[in-house]
């Protein structure tokens, strides 16, 4: 039997594919490459001592997809860390809502009742609750990803409720501020894109892009504190929650992972300068973001009910960010000998039926 994950090419699935692998688990992945790389497969493998793994590169959005992966395969749990890549706000909205729902509809279909889903920090108080409807409140939550998480979570709720006697088994991780990289260095945030001071640094190192800090926060450093979550200690989470799921039945419950550990980004830029023996420059900037200031977890119920706890501190991070930099090269240069294989390949099949038409 297989565990699915759907989103195993991006940062958080091909780090959860790394620790499942290396836990003698046979691992899937289902990617549609909109916001990852097929190189990343090659990465995974090398990170895991050469174990091969079966990768789809599939489309959620697409049912008859998701319909050919639990065909060709036994799959018992299913890892969800897909998104899409859609800019326009209700369409994103619209596709991770269906993209969730086919997913669901062909799992009941092939009778696999096991769900691990990827949610984000989406409430400004963050109390730690086993019911969604004791938590919804949409005028709390500020941005796209958050808003569609929240709906997202509805609809798992209400999906839940609507199979109640038959036997799912479905656990939610609301995710605070991940960052690092797995052991290998190998598997970090490729894209860069993202705005916390984390990746700001890494692009600062990688690209020479000078790093700005928000400073007109209302807390006392004038910047804002968020809870940074090391990858590996994430990743340890999925691994216990997954344990749990698999150990219940008719189970629904929501664990949010983070240190509870406040950290401002000035501390970050502080913490950095004394690892890398440097002093980088940064820019305060004025911010017109309407962010909360804060965001710390409440640890109490992943600490209790989870069995988990986080191990791994921000200058474990940014080491882990560091190896991931010198790296950076070089996965660029595997992700383009990837792509050059895959056009190969496309162009020898192409051929091949070309010459079987011709005969």
């Amino acid at each position: 039997m297989s565990v699915l994950i759907v989103g195993g090419l991006g940062y958080i699935g091909s780090n959860i594919a790394k620790s499942l692998i290396l836990n003698n688990e046979d691992v899937i992945i289902m990617d549609n490459l909109n916001n990852s790389h097929i190189g990343k497969a090659k990465l995974i493998k090398e990170a895991t001592n050469g174990k091969t793994i079966k990768v789809y590169s599939k489309d959620l959005l697409k049912e008859k997809d998701i319909i050919q992966v639990f065909k060709e395969n036994q799959i018992e749990s299913v890892i969800y860390t897909a998104k899409t890549n859609t800019k326009e706000r209700s369409k994103y909205i619209l596709e991770n809502i269906v993209m969730l729902s086919n997913l669901l509809e062909v799992m009941k279909t092939f009778s696999c009742k096991r769900l691990i889903f990827t949610s984000s920090d989406v409430y400004e108080n963050f109390g730690q609750v086993s019911e969604l409807d004791n938590t919804l409140n949409p005028i709390k939550v500020e941005d796209i990803e958050a808003v569609t998480n929240l709906m997202q979570e509805v609809y798992i709720n209400k999906f839940f409720r609507d199979n109640q006697n038959e036997n799912w088994s479905i656990g939610i991780l609301r995710l605070f501020d991940i960052s690092g990289t797995d052991s290998s260095g190998l598997l970090g945030n490729y894209n860069l894109q993202g705005n916390d001071i984390f990746t700001k640094i890494m692009r600062n190192i990688i690209k020479g892009e000078p790093i700005t800090i928000e400073s007109n926060y209302p807390t006392y450093s004038k910047t804002v504190i968020k809870d940074y979550t090391h990858i590996r200690d994430c990743v340890v989470a999925y691994n216990k929650l997954l344990d749990k799921v698999r150990k219940s039945a008719n189970y629904l419950d929501i664990f949010n992972i983070g240190t509870g550990k406040p950290t401002t980004d000035l501390q970050v830029m502080n913490i950095y300068n004394a690892i890398s023996g440097t002093k980088a420059p940064f820019t305060g900037i004025k911010s017109s973001s309407q962010r909360i200031a804060e965001r710390v977890n409440n640890k109490t119920k992943m600490i209790n009910v989870l069995k988990y706890e986080d191990t791994l501190g921000i200058d474990s991070i940014i080491r882990s960010n560091i190896e991931f930099c010198g790296n950076y090269g070089q996965i660029q240069k595997d992700y383009k000998d990837a792509e050059e294989m895959i056009q190969k390949s496309k162009k020898e099949k192409k051929e091949e039926v070309e010459g079987e038409n011709e005969e």
